[in-house]
């Protein structure tokens, strides 16, 4: 498969996603990458709570028991 069309896949399939959701995963995947003791987990875990607590979070519920697409507003 093309590598520019696997990537736009991707692409479309993240941004399907809470955008809460995609920013707490990018900050923590920076900085896992950036080696042993680099990720501030107090950052990480104020990122996850804040997306648990968040309207995004109570859609994504509410789509899924009414088995529908969600529509994320980044709440």
């Amino acid at each position: 498969e093309d590598a520019g069309l696997a990537a736009v896949t991707f692409l479309q399939r993240l941004s399907d996603n809470a955008p809460l959701s995609i920013a707490g995963a990018k900050y923590m995947l920076n900085g896992l990458a950036m080696g042993p003791g680099a990720l501030d987990l107090a950052a990480a875990q104020r990122l996850i709570d804040e997306a648990s607590d968040s309207e995004d979070f109570r859609e994504g519920r509410r789509a899924f028991a009414e088995k529908r697409p969600p529509q994320f507003r980044g709440e």
